[in-house]
Parts: C-alpha cells; sequence; structure tokens
C-alpha cells in the first residue's frame, strides 16, 4: 500500500551534496529521509539508555503526559545533544533557508510494543498555528521498521496548504483532540473541502523506516500518520519542531535558540541540573505560553 524510500545512495556524497538533496526532496515532496544526525552505536549504547531512565522515572511519578514535552528544558544531556548538534544545526539552516533557527519545542513519540497507539492523518500546522515557517525533525531513537509503526508521509501534500480538520475522542490517537483530515466532503456537517476530499487521498504514501541517530524531516504543511507499533519492543522517538526565529511576532512562546539570531521570540534558559528547581520553573513557564498558543479559546487545556 506504501513504499519506503531512501534519501541516501550507495554512492558516498559530500555533505554539501546530501543537504542540497535534502533540501530539493523536502521542497518537491515536502519530506526527506534519513538524516544521518548521529551514529546509531552511539545511540544504542548510550543515548537510549539515558531515555529509558528519563521514561522510567516519569511513570513512576504519573507524570509522563506532561515531561514527555518539552524535556529538552529539564534534561541537559538532551538540551546539548540538539543544541550542540552541527549536523541538526546546518540541515535547519537549509530546510528552513535561514541562518536564523529556533526550536519551538520537542515531544517523545511512544508507541509500546504491540499497542493500538496511533496517529491519524493530520497537519503539525493545524493548532501549532505555524505554516511553512516550521519544520518537524523527527528522530529515531529507536529502530523504526514497516511493523513499528513508522511516519508516513503523503508525497507533496504540503502543496495544499492548510486543510480542515475534524477531532474525535478516540482514546487511542495520540494527538491531544484526535484531530484527522476528514476524506468525504460532507463528514461532520461539511468540515470537508475539495481539497480534503480528493486530492489528498490520491497522493503516493511513503514510510520512513529508520535507524536510531537517524532522523526524518517534514514540513508543518506536509499530511502524515503513522499506524500501530506491531513490534516487541516499543517504537521510540523525539519529535524537534523547528521554526524561523523571525516567526515569532505576536506570539508569546518561549522557545529554544538553535543557530544565528532570534529577536522575535522570548529565550528558554539552557538546563545545568537534571529536574532542578530553576529548570522546573522554566519549563513550567514555557508549557502555560506553549499551551496558551496550542489549547486558545478550548476547554481542553493538556496534551495526551
Amino acid at each position: 500500500m506504501f513504499r519506503s524510500c531512501r534519501l541516501l545512495c550507495p554512492v558516498e556524497r559530500s555533505t554539501t551534496q546530501v543537504l542540497q538533496l535534502a533540501k530539493q526532496r523536502y521542497e518537491q515532496d515536502g519530506f526527506c529521509f534519513p538524516l544521518h544526525f548521529f551514529p546509531s552505536q552511539l545511540f544504542r549504547e548510550h543515548v537510549f539508555p539515558r531515555y529509558e531512565a528519563f521514561r522510567r522515572a516519569c511513570l513512576q511519578q504519573q507524570k509522563w503526559s506532561d515531561y514527555r514535552f518539552k524535556s529538552h528544558l529539564l534534561l541537559p544531556w538532551l538540551h546539548d545533544l540538539l543544541v550542540k548538534s552541527e549536523n541538526l544545526k546546518e540541515t535547519a539552516r537549509t530546510l528552513l533557508a535561514t541562518d536564523d533557527v529556533v526550536i519551538w519545542s520537542t515531544d517523545w513519540c511512544v508507541k509500546p510494543k504491540s499497542s493500538e497507539h496511533h496517529f491519524t492523518w493530520h497537519q503539525d500546522s493545524t493548532y501549532s498555528k505555524f505554516g511553512e515557517d516550521g519544520a518537524t525533525l523527527w528522530l529515531a531513537f529507536s529502530d523504526v521498521r514497516a511493523t513499528s509503526g513508522p511516519l508516513l508521509f503523503r508525497r507533496s501534500s504540503h502543496l495544499l496548504g492548510q486543510l480542515p480538520h475534524v477531532e474525535s475522542e478516540d482514546e487511542s490517537n495520540l494527538l491531544a483532540f484526535g484531530q484527522y483530515i476528514p476524506e468525504f466532503q460532507d463528514e461532520q456537517n461539511g468540515v470537508g473541502s475539495e481539497a480534503s476530499a480528493s486530492d489528498w487521498k490520491s497522493m503516493e504514501i511513503v514510510a520512513a523506516e529508520l535507524h536510531p541517530g537517524e532522523a526524518s524531516a517534514h514540513s508543518f504543511f506536509t499530511i502524515h500518520r503513522s499506524s500501530a507499533n506491531q513490534d516487541p519492543f516499543d517504537r521510540v522517538g523525539l519529535a524537534i519542531r523547528i521554526v524561523r526565529a523571525s516567526a515569532g511576532v505576536d506570539r508569546s512562546d518561549r522557545v529554544t535558540h538553535l543557530c544565528g539570531r532570534s529577536e522575535t521570540f522570548e529565550l528558554e534558559a539552557a538546563p545545568q541540573t537534571e529536574f532542578g528547581g530553576r529548570e522546573l520553573q522554566e519549563w513550567h513557564l514555557s508549557m502555560e505560553r506553549e499551551k496558551a498558543m496550542y489549547f486558545a479559546d478550548r476547554h481542553q487545556c493538556n496534551y495526551k
């Protein structure tokens, strides 16, 4: 039903060539992968155990649904992993076509082994209120195979712009409002549009299979989803939401500096101590600001 696609050929390319190919794929398809940010062995032996310790602590405190967002403000090792990565910075500059990039948010995307958790067809632009200024870098912490519930992209769907979404109460849907793009024009009292009812459904589906340390990138306008995890191990990834630093006009969000200048957003302080007092204050303030934007004019005020 869908096919996988690898960005790199066996022929060795320079970093510049790889980035230019990634940018071309990103602009044409709305996504690109794999982006080789970190060695897989490093992730398997050193980074993944740190993630596991963090998740265990969150589950014990029954705080996973809270701390899985913006945890780079609570974990110095994760903050440094991201903001000190020259590969990540250069990729962000290339894809967003600017020297000035910030990390708007991060969130762990974990599907327990053999679970029913899934994400429906949606666009990241819908509630974030960022359009072409934003991109998601999805960094794999575990192997992501066809049976793991990898990200599925609709090729070139970013060219359709913002589509209407319908909300549901499906608890197995990990999206905040259970939102999805309606397939039929008359669904939910005519919420669908001509574009949402026809164009996007005919677009090719591409699966992003990844190894630990690799990432995919997609536009906030790209239509994507992921199915349930059928594997006997958890599927773990970190969604890194990057935006152009110029996109903060008339927004109250706080962001993490990645590269270049940031004159329109309020910047977050780098963490020094894991779950320290100052770090928790920074995290709480940033989450309050983010939720004020994301859940504006709504009764719901928390993520899943």
